[in-house]
């Protein structure tokens, strides 16, 4: 099970080790070299000009607006018990990768060229309120992994599993059951 990279990197891992992943769950998956064309979110400029500025705290604030909120909810929509520890745990993230820790290896040929090689059941879940791009990339892997499984969790953005954790838990046992 993955979440966001997490996803993608259970997902690579998958593709490498054949025979040794019994089921897949990709939750707002990333998928390496899946091309997306979506206009850059209305953070992006800010974004941007805060990493430049080497301002982490800023980054996190947007990153969290932007993956947390989703492009249609505002701030104050997601429980601050979601939006608190999605902050801090954001911000570790970003100290790390400024010291060059937990650098990401690109899969050669990448997933998503790869995708109908995966063997075993896989659910794919995304949030509703996610961005594009998560949504498109369920799409991808459930019309390419043979007998994928997609739901869409209603309310939630790039991580249902910390904004409905019971709705989320349900859907993953029932299908580590089925």
């Amino acid at each position: 099970m993955g979440c966001s990279r997490g996803g993608g990197a259970v997902l690579n891992f998958a593709l490498e080790n054949r025979g040794r992943v019994g089921a897949l769950v990709l939750v707002g998956s990333a998928v390496g070299g899946f091309g997306f064309d979506e206009e850059p979110p209305e953070e992006w400029d800010e974004l941007v000009a805060a990493e430049e500025a080497g301002d982490l705290e800023r980054v996190s604030e947007l990153e969290v607006r932007m993956w947390v909120d989703g492009p249609r909810r505002g701030p104050g929509v997601v429980d601050p018990a979601v939006r608190d520890p999605v902050g801090e745990m954001n911000g570790i993230a970003l100290k790390n990768e400024a010291l060059g820790l937990g650098e990401e290896l690109e899969l050669r040929p990448p997933a998503a060229t790869r995708l109908p090689q995966i063997q075993g059941p896989t659910l794919v879940l995304v949030g509703e309120e996610d961005r594009p791009r998560p949504l498109a990339a369920a799409g991808l892997l459930e019309r390419l992994i043979p007998g994928a499984r997609k739901t869409v969790m209603p309310g939630t953005a790039h991580l249902p599993n910390m904004e409905r954790p019971d709705e989320f838990n349900r859907l993953v046992l029932d299908f580590l059951e089925g």
